[in-house]
């Protein structure tokens, strides 16, 4: 009898240290997916001005302390234009005009059917709508290349921020 209340007293003894042991984990993983979201969660994009086509823009705001490479993406992720590198703590502001150019170049039906793409500091790959919520790329994710080339002589204008047009400033909200 003693055995059996001892045995009882034991595997209750074990199941408890095992709920502390989940309880701790959950912990642990909620701490480490707001560690992942915290540079992606500052990124953010939304529209500007009038929906009758040239007078519509584009912001996009990075608040981070990071830069990040960012991306216009159809919803469906087919087709890609690239906005490159927005410097940490920065607001880019693509005016309709520039964005009717990239879309008609790149197929694309408009500015009400994107998503911002970004890569944050680590690789990862993040994606937010106009309107919704910002969500993690699956992997593995068949996107653009980020441009990580230092060299400002680079002739590429395909990529949206080099476009004279394209106003990026500071952002008075960052970190």
């Amino acid at each position: 009898m003693v055995a059996a209340v001892s045995l009882a007293v034991t595997a209750w003894g074990t199941f408890k240290s095992a709920q502390v042991a989940n309880a701790q984990l959950a912990e642990v993983r909620e701490g480490s997916e707001a560690e992942v979201r915290a540079q992606a969660s500052r990124v953010s994009m939304w529209s500007e001005g009038t929906d009758s086509g040239k007078e519509l823009h584009i912001v996009i705001a990075n608040r981070s302390p990071d830069p990040v490479y960012a991306f216009l993406a159809t919803l469906e992720n087919q087709t890609f234009v690239p906005v490159g590198n927005v410097p940490p703590c920065t607001r880019v502001r693509i005016p309709g005009v520039v964005m009717s150019n990239a879309f008609t170049a790149e197929g694309l039906d408009g500015p009400q059917s994107i998503r911002l793409g970004f890569y944050d500091s680590t690789g990862r790959t993040w994606l937010r709508p106009l309107i919704g919520k910002l969500e993690r790329a699956s992997e593995p994710f068949d996107g653009p290349e980020p441009d990580v080339r230092m060299d400002e002589r680079q002739a590429d204008s395909t990529l949206l921020i080099r476009n004279p047009q394209v106003a990026a400033t500071s952002s008075t909200e960052c970190g």
